[in-house]
């Protein structure tokens, strides 16, 4: 059964200067899951197209369907509306701890930190791989 999603912004913001997308480490593997240990201690969600931004449709296969989406390389992770997560009923993952995610201006998002994954497959051309998507409000 899917958990409940409820967004948190327990997070203290830092200074803008402090958050960039090239600058985010992978979090310290201290006493958390495995699985968390490759994923960012923190997001950038891109909220403006850049020149350097690439935008692909790509295929997202679930367990029962899939669907076609767009996949924006301007963010620092894969991202999945917490409504869309609810409604298509995906089994999520709960993070021991919750990871902040921050605007491109520095500002954490008004979405709150992330506190639940989900795994899903991504199809693009003949290329097709497990991926974890970060669930927030879009």
């Amino acid at each position: 059964m899917p958990k409940t999603i409820s967004p948190s912004s327990d997070v203290q913001t830092p200074s803008p200067a402090k958050v960039s997308a090239g600058s985010i480490p992978p979090s310290p593997c201290l006493q958390i899951p495995a699985w968390e240990c490759h994923l960012p201690h923190c997001y950038v969600l891109a909220s403006t197209p850049s020149t350097n931004s690439l935008k692909l449709q790509v295929e997202i296969e679930m367990t029962d369907t899939s669907v076609v989406a767009l996949l924006d390389s301007g963010a620092t992770g894969l991202f999945l509306d917490t409504d869309y997560v609810q409604q298509h009923h995906l089994t999520t993952h709960p993070l021991s701890h919750p990871i902040p995610m921050y605007n491109v201006d520095g500002m954490l998002n008004e979405a709150g930190s992330i506190h639940f994954m989900v795994d899903l497959v991504l199809h693009y051309q003949d290329h097709s791989e497990q991926a974890t998507f970060a669930i927030t409000s879009l």
